[in-house]
């Protein structure tokens, strides 16, 4: 009844061996004794019967025979782990769910109180999706888990690279080998089941899509579930000792199960406006193109040229970075406003990035008529999510409205945490005076009144909110760029002005310094939860790093608040018939059933208060604000411009 061949191997503590080369190495093979094959009634029915008197540890869940788009998978693979004589042995289980009965005895075993590790978690939502089943009440991803503990620890800037594109591609390469589950059992002396070639019953069962499963097809299906199932107590050990354990548990590992709920629902796009959008992305790109030759800058993608023109403006110490010059997207973007050709530069890069990834031509929909994105929960050194294959989050204000909801009916609120980047560090580096001005007002009309009245009329200091917003706009979005570009290590304004800026907000500035040295002496910065960004050298701290152990635990504490909030507003909404249609970063797109045209204000209000909730879980000290974008539920905009492709098409310089 029992397999005992993994006794003493799934409980030894090894020493690491060293990393695997990809594609090369391959951890040493082990006989596990016979896979049950479940494929009938008396099957079911004795896997059952054994599972119930197994004192069950944990399982271990895999999948195969689905594919993309999503298909139904044509078996699964269960793996128990329990406990026997002192020690922990495998039980495998392999599940041709094409026949009756299968599916939904996987799901009675899937209700038992025992935690469910998979390694892919995107991909295992996807299948469970795919047979009816729901996600288990306690899982935990190999995969994810591996990300975290790496978190930062790999980044171009630390690759002996000749250029930035050689630089992504050797950092590609490392972070797969951290997270590969082959990797994963080499460095912890997991063994390898024999006869575990994934890829060769992948075909069979594709070539016999009717013919039972071998009992070679059998090992080959259980294997991965097996190696998981192995790691899993050396991942959660070394979360513990990491400290990440409380951050895994509440908001990591539910974030990424609401995220892949998410990208499962995916989000529906208007196909007219879609094309009319890809006609002013090609049209404002051939524009800015044409502007750009004025400047001497005849290839706008070419790194050399950029650096030339730039460096005749006197504008490279904006782009220096620890190993050069670099002029990413996220660059030129943060420096837009110091001049006219890098505002074209940012836009020509934005707007031919989304021409090239296909999908303002239709070719990443769904056979749903929806966008799924595929979504990288810690994609992000900082710890926020990241989007490919469909970045809607990333499309910008202007093009939003391509984004619909699913049915008539129904109808789109965007909901955003007023300044949260600024919230955060007042409360982060505990400086009373930023966080009073926070939780007074709009803070950067607050740095308006304080910093800038000497361009304001005679008594307009006295304004109130709303209306020294409506004059003064332009001061405003002055205030609020230098204040993120303080706050993140950058430098606009004069140096007596910055000197006036944390001379209010001192406890500020010395968070910030002790942040950075907390990075030098610790290795790795650290937000509220516990989640870390590692460095991935050691000696002094350069510019660039220097930087981020700032930006880290604000950006990374936006991130968790997200995670945090996501699998509670999904609570909320599902009774109501809503659901979160995209997060954008310290925002949320939602869908709600419209009433009399509008949604209905108890459901918005409902949202808010989870928002404001949530953050102040996670820093009690504020009082955040949310606004709401309910003028026209009819697309995603920015307030309320529901017009905004057309007056793009027309005008390749229109911004909101």
């Amino acid at each position: 009844m029992f397999e005992q061949s993994l006794v003493d191997r799934l409980t030894a503590t090894t020493t690491s061996t060293p990393p695997l080369r990809l594609g090369q190495a391959r951890a040493s093979a082990v006989n596990l004794g016979q896979v049950r094959v479940v494929a009938g009634p008396p099957a079911i029915e004795k896997m059952e019967a054994e599972v119930e008197f197994l004192k069950v540890a944990h399982l271990a869940l895999g999948f195969i025979g689905g594919g993309s788009p999503p298909q139904v998978p044509k078996a699964a693979a269960l793996v128990v782990v329990a406990h026997r004589g002192g020690h922990l042995v495998a039980v495998r289980y392999a599940l041709d769910l094409r026949c009756p009965g299968v599916q939904e005895a996987l799901g009675r075993l899937l209700e038992r109180p025992s935690r469910v590790v998979v390694h892919d978690l995107v991909a295992a939502h996807a299948a469970l999706k795919a047979v009816g089943l729901g996600w288990p009440r306690a899982a935990f991803s190999t995969h994810l888990a591996a990300q975290l503990l790496a978190l930062g620890r790999v980044h171009p800037e630390y690759e002996n690279a000749e250029d930035r594109r050689g630089a992504e591609a050797a950092v590609a390469t490392k972070k797969e080998h951290q997270v590969s589950l082959l990797s994963l059992a080499q460095q912890h002396g997991v063994v390898v089941p024999a006869s575990a070639d994934l890829g060769e019953a992948q075909r069979q069962l594709a070539l016999a899509s009717g013919a039972p499963l071998s009992f070679t097809m059998a090992e080959a299906i259980t294997a991965e579930a097996t190696m998981a199932a192995a790691v899993y107590g050396h991942l959660r050990a070394s979360l513990v000792e990491a400290g990440l354990d409380w951050h895994f548990d509440n908001i990591e590992q539910p974030g990424a199960v609401a995220l892949a709920e998410i990208a499962h629902q995916g989000a529906t796009v208007d196909l007219m406006r879609m094309a009319m959008a890809r006609d002013a992305a090609k049209t404002a790109v051939t524009f800015y193109e044409t502007q750009l030759v004025t400047h001497g800058l005849t290839n706008p993608r070419s790194h050399d040229a950029r650096q030339r023109v730039l460096g005749q403006l006197g504008l490279l110490d904006l782009f220096r970075t620890a190993r050069g010059i670099s002029f990413t997207e996220d660059a030129l973007k943060a420096h837009r406003e110091h001049h006219h050709v890098v505002e074209l530069l940012y836009l020509h890069s934005k707007f031919s990035r989304l021409l090239d990834d296909g999908l303002l031509d239709g070719g990443l929909l769904g056979a749903d008529g929806r966008v799924h994105p595929v979504v990288d929960p810690l994609g992000s050194v900082t710890g926020r999510p990241t989007f490919r294959r469909g970045n809607l989050p990333g499309i910008g204000r202007v093009l939003r409205p391509i984004v619909v909801p699913d049915a008539p009916g129904l109808g789109l609120v965007e909901l955003d945490f007023k300044a949260q980047e600024v919230f955060i560090a007042a409360a982060h580096f505990r400086d009373e005076q930023l966080l009073a001005d926070c939780n007074g007002g709009d803070i950067y009309l607050r740095m308006v009144r304080e910093f800038c009245a000497d361009a304001l009329e005679p008594g307009d200091a006295v304004l109130d909110d709303d209306a020294l917003a409506v004059k003064y706009p332009h001061q405003r979005d002055r205030m609020k760029l230098f204040a993120l570009t303080t706050i993140y290590g950058g430098k606009s304004e004069s140096a007596e002005f910055r000197e006036r800026f944390f001379s209010r907000y001192s406890k500020l500035k010395e968070g910030m310094d002790l942040a950075v040295r907390a990075l030098r002496e610790r290795g790795y910065a650290e937000g509220r939860t516990g989640l870390k960004r590692y460095r991935g050298t050691t000696g002094h701290l350069s510019p660039w790093e220097k930087r981020w152990a700032v930006n880290t635990v604000i950006q990374g504490g936006g991130a968790c608040v997200l995670k945090l909030l996501l699998p509670r507003l999904q609570r909320f909404l599902s009774p109501l018939g809503g659901r979160v249609v995209l997060p954008i970063f310290d925002a949320f797109l939602m869908q709600a059933p419209l009433r009399e045209g509008r949604i209905p204000g108890e459901i918005v209000e409902g949202a808010k208060d989870i928002m404001v909730e949530a953050m102040r879980e996670l820093y009690p000290a504020c009082q955040p604000r949310v606004s709401t974008n309910l003028s026209d539920p009819t697309c995603w905009n920015k307030d309320g411009h529901g017009d905004s492709v057309e007056l793009f098409l027309a005008d390749p310089m229109f911004r909101l």
